[in-house]
């Protein structure tokens, strides 16, 4: 661990002796990983499909442009909402489904340059996975619209797991071109 408290991201994580590591260890590494609270590990260490349930808020953009890219990414309403998430690991990384309350966000994880790529619609975002005292965080390296690269500078996006009272949680921002938003949502899974 560095003197700022970060583990480095870029080491390397051993294949399970039966196939490859989950995504996560790949991109992390074992002790990167191992530096997180236990239930953010059981999140991300899993070989297998698994389902979480929990709750969340939700809060979408308000001006003209963000409500229209909401609605063509399809994200949640505004709201608090029971959610559950199922992560299905595959051959090239993982199926991430949410749904908070009916209303369903699936996304497609995998692996690029050292990179985690999440794939939600036309939308790629490559993130660089950063471990902080605890925290994993998010670092968003480039972006691309339908194929297309987007400068990072007109998205901020602010993402982090980490463990606080004993329960899992998540909270991401969603930034737009003058800090418009585009959605922010946060809340806790029970993962035991």
């Amino acid at each position: 661990m560095g003197a700022s408290g970060t583990v480095p991201e870029r080491a390397t994580a051993a294949p399970a002796a039966d196939g490859p590591a989950p995504l996560f260890q790949r991109l992390l590494g074992e002790r990167a990983l191992a530096a997180l609270p236990a239930r953010v590990q059981r999140i991300h260490r899993a070989d297998r499909s698994r389902d979480y349930a929990g709750q969340a808020q939700v809060t979408r953009g308000t001006t003209r442009f963000s409500r229209l890219c909401g609605r063509l990414l399809r994200l949640p309403p505004d709201g608090l909402h029971p959610l559950s998430v199922r992560i299905a690991p595959g051959a090239t990384g993982e199926r991430w489904t949410r749904r908070f309350g009916p209303h369903r966000l699936a996304s497609a994880l995998s692996a690029r340059g050292g990179c985690l790529v999440e794939r939600i619609g036309p939308v790629a975002l490559a993130f660089r996975l950063a471990v902080r005292e605890g925290t994993l965080r998010w670092v968003l390296e480039r972006v691309r619209v339908a194929g297309l690269p987007i400068p990072c500078a007109l998205l901020d996006v602010n993402a982090r797991e980490y463990v606080h009272a004993g329960r899992y949680r998540f909270e991401v921002t969603v930034r737009l071109p003058r800090g418009a938003l585009l959605i922010a949502y946060a809340g806790w899974l029970d993962v035991d």
